[in-house]
């Protein structure tokens, strides 16, 4: 008859101590034949030396020296002083030679040139427009438009159709979108470097102001 699981797994767990004393070795019979037991045929470890201990009083350390102190990093508002040491003559020249572009760049552009706002007089943005104007007459004054009322989409844009600029006065005129009667800007330059003038558009006038952004 097959015996039960049970059965083989209690034979099993018995045969375990049985088989582990067969592998410990025989301490009676290494006695009887070396007359020593075995543990004591190990040769016991050599203690290590004693360090040496000087005689007299004990000599003081020498005191470590002080690290240098940091150099001072240059600050944000010294000029002409770089993290890496000062800058060398063709750095300079190189930023000399950029100075020099940028304001014969601007050298070519008008007092106009660049981004403007338009504002009622309660300083809500009614226009945003967009000049080019070359300098010394060398290229029409041109400029182009956006309402910023209205959302992005084609016809919150345009182009100024008339643009006339002499002296202190400056008109423009312009289609706001299809349809619509054209838009009229007249304006009067400031000290401040603002327009103050009057804008008709659909027949109603309000009093505006052109500023630079």
């Amino acid at each position: 008859m097959p015996r039960p699981p049970a059965v083989l797994l209690f034979l099993a767990l018995a045969a375990a101590p049985a088989l582990a004393q067969e592998d410990e070795p025989d301490a009676i019979g290494a006695v009887l034949i070396n007359g020593q037991h075995p543990a004591a045929q190990a040769t016991p470890p050599t203690p290590p030396p004693s360090p040496m201990i000087p005689s007299g009083p004990p000599r003081a350390m020498p005191e470590a020296a002080a690290p240098p102190p940091p150099a001072s990093a240059p600050r944000l508002e010294q000029t002409g002083v770089s993290p890496d040491g000062p800058a060398s003559y063709s750095d300079l020249s190189f930023e000399n030679r950029i100075r020099q572009s940028v304001a014969a760049a601007q050298g070519l552009q008008g007092a106009l040139d660049g981004e403007w706002t338009l504002y009622d007089g309660a300083d809500h943005p009614l226009y945003v427009f967009m000049f080019v104007d070359p300098a010394g007459g060398r290229g029409a004054l041109e400029a182009a438009w956006r309402d910023p009322r209205r959302a992005r989409g084609g016809d919150d844009l345009g182009v100024v159709d008339i643009l006339q600029h002499s002296g202190l006065n400056l008109t423009l005129s312009f289609v706001p979108r299809g349809g619509a009667p054209a838009t009229a800007i007249q304006l009067q330059g400031q000290a401040t470097g603002a327009w103050d003038g009057q804008m008709t558009e659909a027949g109603t006038a309000l009093k505006v102001s052109l500023r630079r952004n």
